[in-house]
């Protein structure tokens, strides 16, 4: 759980030369690639913002790609920070019943008074719902990121096979009978 958190940590704190000059960014797309976690758009090292614009103004499908990947990464860190939660807590309340502490707390002291081992159930509840949510973020967290990956495929394979000004002329036939298309 900790390793994810550092390497979230550690891959957002690396330094990099990224222009902001956006007019270098021309009006006709050229490819992007990723090359050790930087987007290289020609000679240029684009920040994650930059990507993100430059696929939102040239491919927006690429771009709706990028962003159900972020939504589902960040819904995999929040169910990582839910999970943690509550087995934290679930973790006090086995600890502090344990040693008997639970009852020595003002607060606890004027509640009812538990019946058998209720306090334990709820802490082994709490650990095993939290858990469950741990093990929840990690298909939505490799999802996401492939996602997130995916978009730069996409980006580079539909829409710069889009953008590119080739006309066919091709002969079809559909259900009206034989014809010309052109395709551009």
């Amino acid at each position: 759980m900790f390793l994810i958190l550092f390497t979230v940590v550690n891959l957002s704190a690396q330094e990099v030369n990224v222009t902001t000059d956006s007019s270098s960014l021309t009006a006709t797309p050229k490819m992007v690639k990723l090359d050790n976690n930087h987007y290289l758009y020609g000679d240029t090292v684009l920040s994650r913002e930059q990507y993100v614009n430059h696929l939102q103004s040239h491919c927006t499908l690429a771009y709706t790609q990028y962003k159900k990947g972020t939504t589902r990464v960040h819904a995999a860190i929040g169910c990582l920070a839910a999970g943690a939660a509550l087995e934290i807590c679930g973790s006090v309340l086995l600890g502090l019943e344990g040693g008997g502490g639970i009852r020595k707390m003002p607060a606890i002291r004027r509640a009812p008074k538990f019946e058998g081992d209720e306090v334990q159930v709820i802490g082994y509840a709490f650990i095993a719902i939290g858990s469950a949510l741990e093990i929840a973020c990690i298909p939505l967290w490799i999802t996401g990121s492939i996602s997130r990956k995916n978009s730069l495929n996409t980006f580079n394979t539909a829409c710069l096979e889009r953008d590119k000004t080739n006309i066919a002329l091709q002969l079809k036939i559909n259900s009206n009978g034989l014809g010309l298309a052109v395709s551009f």
